[in-house]
């Protein structure tokens, strides 16, 4: 076997990172990914300004000044942030991007430490803090988004396992419909807890889905027992609202749910809009697919202990239909600039596996797949325009919407089309299902993990300097 195979066999068959980081660079080696980072030319990046930057920074932080240091530091970011991103940067090689965007964030990072401890008259405490909370906001944050999509979204579990086990997981999670489970379920947890849940699948509550008796479907509204789904939510999170799992975990949890009746507005359920609205009663709600289960009323309790209707004029159903990735809103209510996506909505998936393929036959599999979905938008639209029944109206509303949303994110990650994930859709999964919902998760993360590191290391590594500086004033 020829060592180019090897290493496809290999990363193939990896069982964690470091094996698949290993046999991408063995990969790299061979078919000139290697080389291609070595070599700083790229279009994408002014290479020369970036050669200053991290000369002027390495020089100033070597100097200790701080003032020019901080300067240089704001325009850099600024001049750069986009640039070290852009997504053909991280198509080429396997492993990584070219070594001189390596170099750069580690001078930035060098730098912000150097903001941290060293001294000098012109920046105080209580300046430095003022420089890194401006720097903080300004940069904004990540935030993971987990799609709906029934027993495949188990497939998130293994995208949370990859960025946790990296120290990548964001602080912001958002969920709908089975996301909106996988979510709460985390943000539920401290990361001692979550380190353990996710090292022993077999803790997970696993039988959300029980087909009604065919005389219970009409009187319940929908072929599904809910009662059995909210059994499973409260076995997996917890009975506990937005505020409680906030102070948990310190993580910030957003829910999505869309309205029953039309001309009401879908909401972004979270500490920050409804912090008394408890999980069970959102994620029930963020699940609640038409005909399969019925309309949920929201439950919330406040510091007395009892539960009480959160609107209780207000029915709502599965937050896919009008909100499976509310990226605007997420950035209103938590200045999130950068969004993770985990996506496995089964309507979905083809349009990404066509779109990011190669060759002619994925090219027109995009064109056909991307055709198809317009006329669909277009057909529905002029239906809707049609239709003068409330209901009829109204239902034809939530099919446009669900077709025309944006279903991507700054990174979006998705599993290869797989009809076994198909078939089981509508089915509980086995401790077998879920340790292979949960790998198909980790092997499509680990390709996405250089860009989502660097993504994000500039923010991290604020939000630790801020923590250090915190501590100091504290002190």
């Amino acid at each position: 076997m020829s060592t180019r195979r090897a290493a496809h066999k290999a990363l193939d068959s990896a069982e964690t990172y470091g094996q698949w980081l290993e046999a991408a660079n063995a990969l790299d080696a061979e078919g000139g990914g290697q080389a291609w980072r070595q070599d700083d030319a790229a279009p994408e990046l002014a290479v020369d300004l970036m050669r200053n930057d991290i000369g002027a920074l390495r020089k100033q932080a070597g100097a200790a000044d701080l003032p020019a240091l901080a300067e240089t530091l704001h325009e850099s970011i600024y001049r750069h942030q986009t640039d070290i991103t852009a997504p053909h940067l991280y198509a080429v090689a396997k492993a990584g991007t070219k070594h001189i965007v390596e170099d750069y964030l580690q001078a930035v990072e060098r730098a912000l430490d150097a903001i941290v401890t060293a001294e000098h008259p012109a920046m105080p405490l209580a300046a430095k803090l003022a420089a890194l909370r401006g720097a903080r906001d300004n940069l904004g944050r990540p935030a993971l988004l987990l799609s709906g999509g029934a027993a495949m979204g188990f497939f998130h579990l293994g995208v949370v396992k990859a960025l946790f086990d990296q120290g990548l997981l964001p602080d912001v999670i958002c969920g709908a419909s089975i996301g909106a489970l996988i979510a709460a379920g985390v943000c539920a947890r401290d990361d001692a807890q979550l380190a353990a849940l996710l090292s022993d699948v077999d803790s997970i509550y696993r039988v959300g889905i029980r087909f009604l008796p065919p005389r219970q479907m009409w009187n319940r509204g929908g072929l599904l027992d809910q009662a059995q789904l909210r059994t499973c939510i409260i076995n997996n999170v917890g009975d506990v609202n937005f505020a409680q799992a906030k102070a948990v975990s310190g993580r910030s949890l957003a829910i999505t749910v869309s309205p029953a009746r039309a001309r009401q507005k879908p909401r972004v359920l979270s500490a920050k809009t409804s912090p008394d609205v408890l999980l069970t009663s959102a994620v029930l709600a963020s699940a609640a697919v038409p005909g399969l289960f019925a309309p949920v009323a929201l439950q919330q309790r406040r510091g007395d202990g009892n539960a009480r209707p959160y609107l209780p004029a207000e029915r709502w159903v599965d937050g896919t239909f009008q909100g499976d990735l509310p990226t605007q809103r997420l950035a209103r209510l938590f200045n999130v600039n950068a969004n993770i996506v985990s996506q496995v909505n089964p309507h979905v998936v083809p349009f990404l596996v066509g779109r990011h393929g190669r060759g002619a036959v994925s090219a027109v599999a995009d064109l056909a797949l991307s055709s198809a979905r317009a006329q669909a938008v277009q057909v529905l639209k002029v239906a809707q325009a049609r239709v003068r029944r409330d209901g009829l109206h109204h239902v034809l509303e939530h099919g446009r919407l669900l077709a025309e949303q944006g279903y991507k994110g700054d990174t979006t990650i998705y599993p290869p089309l797989n009809l076994w994930m198909y078939r089981n859709m509508l089915s509980n999964p086995s401790t077998d299902d879920l340790r292979r919902y949960i790998r198909m998760g980790e092997r499509a993360t680990w390709p996405k993990l250089a860009l989502i590191r660097n993504q994000t290391r500039i923010q991290r590594a604020v939000a630790n300097c801020l923590a250090r500086l915190d501590n100091k004033s504290a002190g």
